[in-house]
C-alpha cells in the first residue's frame, strides 16, 4: 500500500514515507 501512497500522493508525502520508519519503502 505504501507503493500506492507514493504514486498517488505528492512529493510531499512520499518524503514523509521516507522519513517515517513506520512507512519506509525499507519494511516492505
Amino acid at each position: 500500500m505504501c507503493r500506492f501512497l507514493m504514486y498517488l500522493g505528492p512529493e510531499v508525502r512520499l518524503s514523509s514515507l521516507i522519513t517515517e520508519p513506520s512507512h519506509s519503502l525499507i519494511n516492505q
